[in-house]
């Protein structure tokens, strides 16, 4: 498989960049998109943003949590979004998760933990309905942290809310384009004991076809 001529930055855009490195996410060629953050210029101006989103993304993919997490930092005080927000949290949630099992193990979980809980708090300050955030936290809490089952379960419960008090729009907006909402939702209900509500979500999932797969093998498992 060959992959595209990445020129020194000098020579690149900050938009011919960003193209490459989209290309690259969507055949999910997670190496060579990781590796254009030596391209990325020593100072930043918006329009490198972007390109560093893309390119944080993969490294998040390759477990490369300290490079992603500096990277989407940058991004953030340069321009702070719900989005990068989110992503800080997402970086902090997926480095403790691999810490579980081992894949691969922290020197020292507990900063990581309290970024998790920094970036978390500041994604749902600017985005309080993100079903996403809140199951996220449910999880933090019920898997990571230990006798925290209560909160999970608020947690668990404040992303069900926040999807059923939505509008009709944005509930069509999660169910056909916001694929991590849903996945969300379906496994909220699930934590919540309601299995009749889960196995609606997981099918609605399997009408997707990025889910289907992963959504009939759910769907199968609560059968059993």
């Amino acid at each position: 498989m060959t992959h595209p001529v990445v020129a020194p930055t000098a020579e690149r855009t900050p938009g011919d960049l960003a193209r490459t490195a989209v290309e690259l996410k969507q055949r999910a060629e997670w190496g060579p998109l990781a590796a254009l953050a030596t391209h990325l210029p020593p100072q930043w101006s918006p329009q490198w943003l972007p390109a560093a989103d893309e390119i944080a993304f993969g490294l998040g993919h390759l477990a490369q949590h300290v490079q992603a997490r500096d990277l989407v930092l940058r991004a953030y005080e340069l321009e702070p979004t719900h989005r990068r927000a989110s992503a800080l949290a997402y970086l902090h949630y997926d480095a403790l998760l691999r810490h579980k099992v081992r894949k691969p193990r922290l020197d020292e979980p507990e900063p990581w933990r309290k970024g998790f809980e920094r970036w978390i708090a500041e994604a749902l300050r600017l985005r309080p309905d993100s079903i996403v955030d809140r199951y996220r936290l449910g999880v933090y809490h019920a898997s990571i942290q230990t006798q925290k089952d209560a909160l999970a379960l608020r947690a668990f419960g404040d992303a069900r809310r926040a999807y059923e008090q939505a509008a009709d729009f944005r509930r069509r907006r999660y169910l056909t384009e916001d694929v991590d909402a849903l996945e969300a939702l379906a496994r909220v209900c699930e934590q919540q004991g309601d299995l009749d509500a889960a196995r609606g979500a997981f099918t609605r999932m399997a009408r997707l076809p990025a889910l289907a797969g992963r959504a009939e093998q759910e769907l199968a498992r609560l059968a059993g």
